[in-house]
Formats: C-alpha cells, sequence, structure tokens
C-alpha cells in the first residue's frame, strides 16, 4: 500500500504538468489555421485567403478601405463614402478580430464602436459601404 501511494505521489506532478501544458498550447493556438472573407455586395463574389496574411508576422495586419496601400482595396464601391483605412482585421491572442476604425462599419446589423476588438466567428457577416464580408474557417 505504501509503494502505491508514493507511486501516486511521483506520477501526480507530470500530469498535473502535462495538463497545464496542453491546456496552454489550446488556448494560444486558435482551433482553425485557414480564415476566409466571403466578399460580396458591388462586386462579383470572391473568397479571400485571410490566413496568407495574418499568419505572415505576428503582428501582421489586414487592412480594408480605400487606400491604395490598403491589404483589401474598396475601389469597387464607387456610390460609398469609405474612408482610407476604414478597417482592419488582426489576430489577438491567436485569434481574429475585425476593429473599426474611421467610418461606420456595421458586423451583424450592428455599427461597430471604434478602435473595440470584437471577435469574428465562422459565419460573422460584416458591411463596410454596399460591400458585405462573411468570414469562414476552415
Amino acid at each position: 500500500m505504501e509503494n502505491v501511494s508514493q507511486l501516486v505521489l511521483m506520477v501526480l506532478p507530470y500530469l498535473v504538468f502535462a495538463g497545464g501544458i496542453s491546456l496552454s498550447i489550446a488556448k494560444v493556438m486558435p482551433c482553425r489555421e485557414h480564415y476566409f472573407l466571403h466578399v460580396s455586395g458591388a462586386i462579383k463574389e470572391m473568397d479571400i485567403a485571410l490566413y496568407k496574411w495574418l499568419r505572415s508576422s505576428p503582428h501582421a495586419v489586414v487592412t480594408i478601405g480605400k487606400s491604395v496601400s490598403c491589404s483589401l482595396q474598396i475601389s469597387w464601391d464607387l456610390q460609398s463614402d469609405i474612408s482610407p483605412v476604414q478597417a482592419e482585421i488582426r489576430l489577438v491572442g491567436g485569434v481574429p478580430a475585425l476593429f473599426a476604425l474611421d467610418g461606420p462599419v456595421y458586423r451583424q446589423g450592428q455599427s461597430l464602436r471604434p478602435h473595440k476588438a470584437y471577435r469574428l466567428h465562422h459565419g460573422d457577416l460584416f458591411q463596410i459601404g454596399q460591400t458585405q464580408f462573411r468570414f469562414l474557417e476552415s
């Protein structure tokens, strides 16, 4: 009986350590690796691979607006008043988040507060001008 107690006391710290490592990895690593934006509205529908930008560096940002320096330049929407850089998507804690910067951005029909992070979930819709974006994970 004493040998069993000693064995349990020896194995228990390893189990706790392994469980802690597993939880840490699960929290840091995203559930999905491939993120897309399905774009529709004033343009022919298309899917854009966000993960290529977001995984390019730890501080990668996908900018959306009318400026030629934006990752996604909305040059097709001529009727809407779109700012040079109206929104951005970046990883926050390993998870994609949407930020409204300058001008209205609507998510699920609600106007977003500027500079606040809104975590993106599979199927979320957001709109800038006449262009609709659906966030997809695969």
